[in-house]
């Protein structure tokens, strides 16, 4: 996916986030990326096979800079959430 997009697109280096799940995402800035972000989100689910969210940001960011996040979602169980907070589970 990355070696296509820099085809068209300056593309840093991936990063690898394992500490927290997310679904996969085209992140933009301003009203104008839309469109942008939107045919991204497309191809990317052509080539991963999940869906992509596209979403807008109020940040300060530069135009035409777009954001890919590619996860999946898993949400934590009970279980996982009372032992982040040490919370000792009655049930």
């Amino acid at each position: 996916l990355q070696q296509w997009l820099q085809n068209k697109y300056i593309c840093p280096q991936p990063e690898l986030i394992t500490n927290r799940s997310f679904a996969a995402t085209v992140n933009y800035f301003y009203p104008e990326d839309e469109a942008e972000a939107k045919k991204i989100a497309r191809v990317t689910e052509e080539r991963i096979g999940l869906p992509v969210k596209v979403t807008a940001l109020k940040m300060k960011a530069p135009k035409k800079q777009l954001e890919l996040w590619i996860g999946k979602y898993q949400p934590k169980s009970k279980e996982q959430i009372f032992e982040k907070y040490d919370i000792k589970s009655k049930y």
